[in-house]
């Protein structure tokens, strides 16, 4: 589903992405009635647009008009006790993600290389993505034509899967903030490093805990 929700906002229009994380940012303060405002500003902004305003312009505009509604609210929080979060803001937080993942694209290729996307699977807690699989096909070269080969599963190496998270942390560090709060405060030159263990603390097997009592009698 991380994986999925990252693929949305990368290739999602601007002002979609925009209104999806300030949606977000509310909700995860427990800001009901304030999050549902943000459909009526985008609401606004269209009925009173103009035709001749491109897209590009149109997504900046409205990122702007929510970005200030945002901080208007955190100002006027300022002075009172901070709103709670409860069961029913999450369930409303959930069906916010599970919109946005059913909101996925059907994009065939990189809007910036135009190169064929990979389709990225979860089997048994693995992340799989599909390759071409060919012996004729050099190593590091795209296979075409004849030698294409056939497409097989892999696995996506935790060592590939951080990489691919800090590159998407350059770029996407607002809709990652939002996604997952914790990378806010994390201190660290790749704050999407906190996901992934270098290493596993294991006891020793003298002081581990006895997982069973026998009794002789």
């Amino acid at each position: 589903l991380f994986y999925q929700l990252l693929i949305y906002v990368i290739y999602s229009a601007g002002f979609a992405k925009s209104l999806f994380i300030t949606k977000l940012k509310l909700l995860s303060e427990g800001l009901v009635t304030e999050a549902q405002e943000t459909e009526n500003i985008v609401g606004d902004f269209f009925s009173s647009d103009d035709d001749k305003v491109t897209d590009e312009v149109k997504a900046v505009l409205i990122k702007e008009k929510l970005d200030e509604y945002y901080q208007n609210i955190k100002k006027e929080r300022s002075t009172y006790t901070t709103s709670l979060k409860t069961k029913f803001v999450e369930s409303l937080m959930n069906d916010l993600l599970g919109a946005m993942e059913n909101c996925v694209l059907d994009v065939k290729e990189c809007l910036n290389c135009k190169d064929q996307l990979k389709k990225i699977t979860s089997v048994q807690n693995k992340l799989m993505t599909t390759v071409y699989k060919s012996d004729e096909a050099s190593e590091g070269a795209k296979p075409v034509g004849e030698n294409k080969g056939k497409i097989v599963l892999t696995v996506i190496l935790p060592d590939e899967s951080r990489d691919h998270l800090r590159k998407i942390w350059k770029n996407e560090k607002e809709f990652m903030s939002a996604l997952s709060p914790l990378l806010e405060s994390c201190d660290m030159e790749h704050p999407t490093d906190s996901f992934f263990l270098d290493m596993i603390p294991v006891p020793p097997p003298k002081v581990r805990p006895v997982s069973a009592v026998i009794h002789y009698y």
